[in-house]
């Protein structure tokens, strides 16, 4: 004969969840700018164009100023 089968009820087990894990104290460093961009299209909109030196300055509207290269790239001053 077989022995009949006592079920146990079922007991809902909490679920663990991981604890989060700590934010760090400062924000990571913004991503780095480029210092040469191919061309014209490379640059930031909205700045201007200074010619009164006799080169090419494009100078973006937070100040960041960018010389044209002879082959008409621009590397970032400063």
């Amino acid at each position: 004969m077989q022995q009949p089968v006592v079920q146990q009820p079922v007991v809902q087990q909490p679920v663990m969840t991981a604890p989060a894990p700590p934010q760090a104290a400062t924000a990571p460093p913004p991503p780095a700018q480029p210092t040469t961009v191919a061309d014209y299209t490379g640059l930031p909109p909205g700045g201007q164009y200074d010619t009164s030196t006799g080169q090419t300055i494009y100078v973006q509207t937070d100040g960041i100023r960018w010389q044209m290269m002879p082959d008409g790239s621009f590397n970032r001053l400063g």
